[in-house]
């Protein structure tokens, strides 16, 4: 899911910026990056603790409303299309997934998503099919956000974070909204 800034710029000269970064979780506190009464560099950076409230769905969803005209199903298809039939795998990313195999491999859903069903990575030339992101953007595409946030998606994104200790609940992601801020403006060299 993810998160992130967008700065957006109307033919008039009006801008906002949509803020749609990562929350913490309700349940967040600050001992959970500890482990018996330590810091612990891998529960902070490498476990379902760590994961924040995504918000990338939430704020393009709510950049098309404020300002899109294409329907937003159009928007989603070519991502839909593209993991439901696959793409080529280029020596770029088979190159990638093989230095990053260590991390990736560990975690049941990433070697699922990116490593062929016998857990050996995909070469060039290849096609690297993902139906699971197919299913959840066409939940996307037909919900909006609420496709993510509420329904199937959130259900199995929290059951993965119970699975792994994680803080994400259904009230967490049907709660996430983006913020809309104001455009920082300033001059330089006049």
């Amino acid at each position: 899911g993810g998160g992130g800034f967008m700065v957006v710029r109307d033919r008039d000269g009006k801008a906002c910026t949509y803020d749609f970064r990562e929350e913490a979780p309700a349940a967040s506190h600050p001992e959970m990056f500890t482990q018996d009464g330590r810091y612990d560099e891998r529960r902070h950076h490498d476990s379902p603790v760590s994961v924040g409230v995504p918000g990338t769905v939430a704020g393009l969803y709510q950049a098309w409303k404020d300002r899109g005209h294409l329907p937003w199903k159009r928007l989603v298809e070519p991502a839909l299309r593209l993991s439901s039939d696959g793409i080529t795998v280029s020596q770029p990313l088979s190159d990638s997934l093989k230095e990053f195999e260590k991390e990736l491999k560990p975690h049941r859903g990433t070697r699922k998503a990116f490593f062929k069903p016998d857990g050996r990575p995909y070469e060039r030339g290849e096609r690297l099919r993902q139906p699971e992101l197919a299913r959840t953007l066409g939940r996307i595409a037909t919900l909006g956000a609420d496709g993510f946030y509420r329904g199937t998606t959130a259900r199995l994104l929290v059951a993965e974070m119970n699975r792994g200790g994680g803080l994400i609940t259904r009230s967490d992601l049907a709660s996430y909204r983006p913020r809309i801020r104001e455009v920082l403006r300033g001059s330089y060299r006049g």
